[in-house]
């Protein structure tokens, strides 16, 4: 079984704060929330959609994870949970950009996994005003 997590905002519509999970076993199973503070939510929602689902985390054989592009905290949220469950469950995972999503998630359990994932944020991030400019 492989969960898919996508928390890259959705360019296309006005739902910027939406978060995706899927479970792609047999059928895939999507579950979308909205989030402000995903680095406070992320986990509990993917505890909670297992729950729901009656899945055991050590039933995850492989992770994928959209690395880029999209916002910088929202990325590196996103990344930085899918290692850490990666590297806890001591699982592959596999990194997708939001373009090359397939619109059939079952391609997704041939990507080619690594141990570790890096995000692609697209452009530097703006998080912080320059002390020089002070």
């Amino acid at each position: 079984m492989l969960l898919f997590i996508d928390t890259s905002e959705n360019i296309d519509t006005s739902e910027n704060n939406e978060a995706v999970l899927a479970l792609v076993a047999r059928q895939v199973i999507f579950h979308r929330f909205q989030s402000n503070s995903l680095s406070e939510k992320l986990l509990p929602e993917i505890k909670s959609f297992f729950h729901k689902q009656k899945i055991r985390f050590n039933q995850i054989e492989k992770i994928a994870v959209v690395v880029g592009p999209g916002g910088f905290s929202r990325i590196r949220t996103a990344v930085a949970t899918a290692n850490a469950l990666a590297f806890a469950l001591k699982i592959p995972i596999a990194a997708v950009n939001k373009p090359e999503v397939p619109k059939n998630l079952e391609d997704l359990k041939v990507l080619p996994t690594k141990k570790m994932v890096e995000p692609r944020y697209g452009k530097q991030p703006n998080i912080t005003i320059s002390r020089s400019k002070f």
